[in-house]
């Protein structure tokens, strides 16, 4: 992981509010809990979150983009 990295909560916001993936989906790509998921998507804010969360839940963002674009480019 890189030390430096900037957490942008408009990826960690759009992976949860995305109603194409399931709670156990986003489990499977992040590792984290689904009740854990299941909680930020209903919260208001996610003042409460921990970093570590907000870590892997962009990177779940980046990688499924990474793999969206790489199946556009095959089409």
């Amino acid at each position: 992981m890189d030390n430096n990295m900037l957490i942008d909560l408009n990826k960690v916001k759009k992976i949860l509010q995305d109603d194409s993936l399931s709670g156990t989906e986003i489990e499977k790509l992040t590792g984290i809990n689904r009740v854990t998921i299941i909680k930020y998507r209903k919260a208001d804010s996610l003042d409460t979150m921990q970093l570590k969360v907000a870590i892997r839940l962009q990177q779940a963002y980046d990688h499924l983009k990474e793999e969206y674009i790489k199946k556009a480019k095959e089409m």
